[in-house]
Parts: structure tokens; sequence; C-alpha cells
């Protein structure tokens, strides 16, 4: 086939241009033309542009062209692979192990979160630790939630948050309050703006940490190496807040409780010793029956 030579730039270009198209990879073999799904071009589609590995062959004479070639997600794709071969080590190393999962206290003395000062995340969690505990303290460890740096800056802060939970170290003096439980935090994003939460030594930072740590990662259908190592994973940052202790309305509430059933056991009780009394008083011989 001699005009094969000729004719695969243009079939290549041709190519090329249906994958500009490109939203989701349905097939691994392409045969002339990948098997895809396409849509309107534009600059979402760029973040999941495929990669393909080309390749030509050329039958006998009385065959015909064939293109040939395997494709896979670049950028997010190769993100993704990273995260499953994390989360598969890790796993196997029993990081995720839920026997090593603790409980968290319904009290806890104080509560220390772990976000960017910049964070809508912030906002949402002190929102709700207001409204539902205001009575319990809580410290802020500040750190980059993305980019080059966040994942160190996320480790340091962890790691001054634990200093907290012990009885003889504290950072503020000696009326700081203990840390029972950690949030650590931030709102959604895409798989690269989370990646700070996918790095490994952070993920063995946190199951270093000698009290629960819940973790609220960007939205429900967000996943993170960082959620897998909690102690409790949390769907957004402000669930994780309603899960670190119980809302003092329901303290109340059962200290209501407590303080009517101690009331009416208190009552019943005297009612029971006057009863006693009156009893034992009407066995008694008055003074003047005796003369």
């Amino acid at each position: 086939v001699p005009e094969a030579p000729l004719a695969v730039p243009g079939l290549q270009r041709a190519h090329e241009r249906e994958l500009e198209r490109v939203d989701d990879f349905l097939g691994a073999h392409v045969d002339a033309r990948p098997a895809i799904r396409g849509r309107e071009r534009g600059a979402a589609a760029d973040r999941r542009k495929p990669a393909v590995d080309r390749g030509l062959e050329l039958p006998g004479i009385a065959g015909g062209l064939r293109l040939c070639g395997q494709m896979k997600r670049a950028g997010q794709g190769s993100l993704f692979e990273q995260f499953e071969r994390l989360k598969a080590q890790l796993q196997a190393e029993g990081l995720f192990a839920a026997e090593r999962k603790r409980e968290i206290l319904e009290r806890p003395r104080a509560i220390g979160v772990v976000t960017s000062l910049g964070a809508a995340a912030l906002h949402d969690v002190l929102t709700a630790l207001r409204r539902r505990v205001p009575h319990i303290p809580v410290v802020i460890a500040p750190a980059s939630v993305q980019g080059a740096q966040a994942p160190a800056e996320l480790r340091a802060a962890l790691q001054k948050l634990y200093l907290l939970t012990q009885e003889t170290r504290r950072l503020q003096g000696d009326g700081a309050p203990k840390i029972d439980v950690i949030l650590l935090v931030r709102g959604g994003g895409s798989l690269e703006d989370l990646w700070a939460f996918n790095d490994e030594a952070l993920a063995r930072t946190i199951v270093q940490s000698p009290v629960p740590i819940i973790a609220g990662v960007g939205h429900e259908t967000d996943f993170s190496i960082a959620d897998f190592c909690a102690d409790l994973r949390a769907p957004t940052p402000t669930a994780a807040a309603e899960l670190c202790a119980t809302p003092r309305a329901e303290l109340l509430s059962a200290l209501q409780r407590l303080q009517t059933a101690a009331a009416q056991a208190t009552q019943r009780r005297l009612q029971t010793h006057a009863q006693r009394l009156d009893r034992l008083g009407a066995r008694v011989a008055r003074p003047a029956d005796s003369l």
C-alpha cells in the first residue's frame, strides 16, 4: 500500500480533532475511530483529555489500513492512578483498619481545627460549633489546604495540636484547654485542589494522632487518603463539626430530664417515710391513755 504513508497524516489529524471532543473513554482499544462519548468542545473537556499511544498496522497489500492504539486519561487520570497506588499501599499496611479507629467523645474538653484561615470551611465549622457547642473551647491551627506547601503545613499544624492533647505540655500556658478531638477540614474542589490531603506523610501523621481525628475534606462525593486514615470521615466540614460533640441543647435537655426524675424520686421517698412515721405514731400509746 504505497499510498499509506501519505494517508496517515490526514487520518492522524482527523483522529486528534475527534479526541478534542472526548468526555470519557469507554474502551481501551481504538480501531480506526475510538469508541467515545463526545460532547462540545470547551474548557471542561481539557481536564479529562486522553493521552493516546498511537500505532500503525499495515497488513498485506490485500489488506487495509488500521490505526491501533491505547488511550488513557492524562492530567487527572495520572493523579487518580497515584491515588489508587498509595491507597492500596497504605491499606495493605493497615492504616485504614477499622480496629484502629477510635470513638469520638460526646463531651470533649476542647476541639482542635486544622484548615486555612481564609477558607469558607472554617466559617462553616465555627458557625456550626457556636450553634451547637458554644461552651466548648476551639483551638485553630492554621495551614494551607492547597498547593505544594500545603502537606507540610498541614502536618505541622497537626503536630502543634498534638501537644495540646497532653496534660503536661501546653502551647498557650497552663490555662490552655486539653484537646480531645481534632477536625481536619477544607471545602470541595477538583482532584488537584484536594491533592494535599493525598500526601503519604500527612497520612502517617494522622494515624499517629493521640486523639481521634474527624476528616471533612471536600463534598460528600469527594474522597481523600486523609478520609481513610482518620478515625471518622464526615461528608462535609459542617458535618465534621456536627459529629465532634453532643449539642448543648441535648445535654441541657438530658439534664432537665434527670432533674425532673430526681425531684420525683425524692418526693416519692419523702411520702414513703411520712407514711411510715404515721403508722409508727399510731402504734405508740399517748401518755394520757396510761393514767
